[in-house]
């Protein structure tokens, strides 16, 4: 699991933005009290 803090407003943008398109890839992030959470979707189901 990868962690990142969210350091402003932009940046709440940004990852979300990168969440977004992360997350057909495989990707689970969770944003949530300023920190983010990136996990990887162990759910095979293509």
């Amino acid at each position: 699991m990868v962690e990142f803090t969210v350091l402003s407003g932009s940046k709440v943008a940004t990852n979300v933005a990168l969440v977004e398109r992360n997350r057909t890839r495989g990707w689970i992030a969770i944003i949530r009290e300023g920190k983010g959470f990136i996990e990887p979707n162990s759910t095979t189901n293509n």
